[in-house]
């Protein structure tokens, strides 16, 4: 693999992607599209004027204006849904640094709020909130935090159907706050954008204002595993109130209240001063239909959460069998250092490369199986491990273990096989190295997974999007091979064909049938 056609091929792609979504944003994220335009031209100025070296020119303009604040961006959100508000304002400062518009520095001045109301100076929040009410985009926060913060959840319930897709947690909690335990669990089902299945937050809040303290602990113990010990308390504690075991929930609440986060403790001093009224045995079964099968659907979605992953955030269960083959693939990568170097031909046929025609293989046939874990070169490595990590994440938390392990195997040796096949007659010797197919595998998998998923009518949006960036993915992977010599365009598309098959044939891990609806 050429890395300098690599890197060029991959600040492309980002710049584009990061030009379409920051020109179809509301309000248009302007800054970000100036700076894509400007990577773009930049790169294709290298490109033209010096081929050779246009994708490290590339990288290095693309690496500080955008790839750095974009990280420190994902670490400040990271922080902020984990409640570490001093960390999230810490990394927000630095973004707005890096990137000071688009108003990057007002959502660094909102977590420097947050982090302040946390630390009980509500002077102090109270007045950042207020500065940043006439923002466009962290406007409407500030308004939401600060009536949180003084809570008025009648406010936030009546702000609720101008609010974007990104605060309806809250607004669910306003109406579950104001005792609006209908209108609430209504809301829920009429919120449009995420399909039936909810996301676990949403459904965290509905089963807290309804009393099923099991669920809140279900989710916490899956899809927000994540959450801070602090939130997690409040909202098992809330549940149990609800469900009328008042002295459990009330003796959590009093410990809460002496804690450090004057947020929680705030909220939980309410809690013991205005309990939340509490729900009979038979509220569900009391509620009208359509109500009731909305909680009931809720509950089934939360039973297999593990299943409604995403490339994003998928199961948090460790992903044990992605992290071995990853270790292998870097033991192989060592050794290949370790035996004459990792761009040495010579060392790259002693250690199993895969060649054609045939006739050369002289009986090699394990040469199918080996050739999947050498690399030329470490850009090819690191490639090949991100795309791993990416994907084998995703198929693990949907199809278990061993099936994603099979995917990886078996679509990785029937690629290097088909490539051979069709390599029977050519006039010259040719090998091929590289984990390429078997990732490609695993990205076939995934296609099929959330095919199902969306068919089924689960994911929602998210799916599609998903979907669509494996397409678009796909796309310039098949246009890249094309262009590089040095690239295997059969095995790459075998690898994703017979990864569909597998991911078609292979039962599911809890049907034990082909799986009907991505799980």
């Amino acid at each position: 693999m050429n890395p300098n056609a690599a890197l060029l091929w991959f600040v492309g792609f980002a710049t584009l992607l990061l030009l379409f979504r920051s020109w179809r944003a509301r309000p248009r994220l302007w800054g970000w599209f100036t700076l894509s335009v400007l990577v773009t031209l930049v790169a294709g100025g290298a490109a033209w004027l010096s081929p050779s070296a246009a994708g490290w020119v590339a990288i290095a303009v693309w690496g500080p204006l955008i790839m750095s604040p974009m990280l420190l961006r994902l670490m400040a959100s990271r922080a902020l849904s984990r409640r570490r508000y001093t960390a999230a304002a810490r990394w927000g400062r630095a973004m707005a640094l890096l990137h000071p518009v688009d108003h990057w520095p007002a959502l660094a001045r909102l977590m420097h709020g947050l982090r302040q109301a946390q630390r009980g100076q509500h002077r102090e929040s109270a007045e950042t909130f207020s500065a940043l009410a006439s923002s466009p985009l962290a406007g409407w926060q500030a308004r939401v935090y600060q009536h949180a913060l003084n809570q008025q959840w009648e406010a936030i319930a009546l702000m609720g159907p101008r609010l974007p897709a990104a605060a309806q947690s809250i607004v669910l909690r306003a109406l579950g706050e104001a005792g609006m335990r209908d209108e609430m669990i209504a809301h829920f089902a009429a919120m449009k954008g995420f399909g039936p299945d909810q996301p676990a937050e949403l459904r965290m809040v509905l089963a807290a204002f309804t009393g099923r303290p099991d669920v809140v602990r279900r989710l916490h113990r899956t899809a927000l595993s994540r959450a801070d010990e602090a939130s997690r308390r409040f909202w098992v504690a809330t549940a149990e109130q609800v469900a009328g075991n008042h002295s459990p929930a009330n003796a959590e609440f009093a410990l809460l209240a002496q804690g450090d986060d004057r947020i929680i403790a705030a909220a939980a001093e309410r809690r013991v001063e205005q309990p939340l009224e509490s729900v009979s045995l038979e509220y569900e079964e009391e509620l009208a239909s359509e109500l009731r099968q909305t909680l009931q659907a809720a509950w089934r979605t939360t039973r297999r959460d593990d299943a409604l992953a995403t490339l994003v955030r998928p199961s948090p269960r460790p992903a044990r069998a992605t992290w071995a083959l990853l270790a292998v693939l870097a033991a192989w990568f060592t050794a290949q250092a370790l035996s004459g170097g990792v761009d040495n031909p010579h060392t790259l046929m002693r250690m199993g490369a895969m060649r054609a025609p045939a006739a050369d293989l002289d009986g090699e046939y394990w040469r199918l199986l080996t050739a999947g874990w050498l690399h030329f070169g470490w850009p090819h490595w690191v490639v090949n491990a991100f795309g791993l990590w990416i994907f084998g994440r995703f198929v693990e938390s949907v199809s278990g273990r061993g099936r994603m392990v099979a995917v990886y195997l078996l679509s990785g040796v029937a690629a290097m096989a088909t490539w051979l096949g069709l390599s029977w007659g050519a006039a010259e010797p040719q090998a091929v190295v590289g984990a390429s197919a078997s990732v490609m595998g695993l990205v076939g998998a995934t296609v099929v997974l959330l095919a199902l998923r969306r068919r089924s009518r689960l994911g929602g949006r998210r799916t599609g999007m998903e979907l669509g960036f494996i397409v678009v993915m796909v796309g310039l992977q098949a246009a890249f091979d094309l262009s590089v010599p040095q690239s295997s365009f059969i095995g790459h598309v075998a690898g994703f064909g017979w990864g569909v098959l597998l991911a078609l044939l292979l039962p599911s891990r809890r049907t034990g049938r082909a799986p009907a609806d991505g799980t």
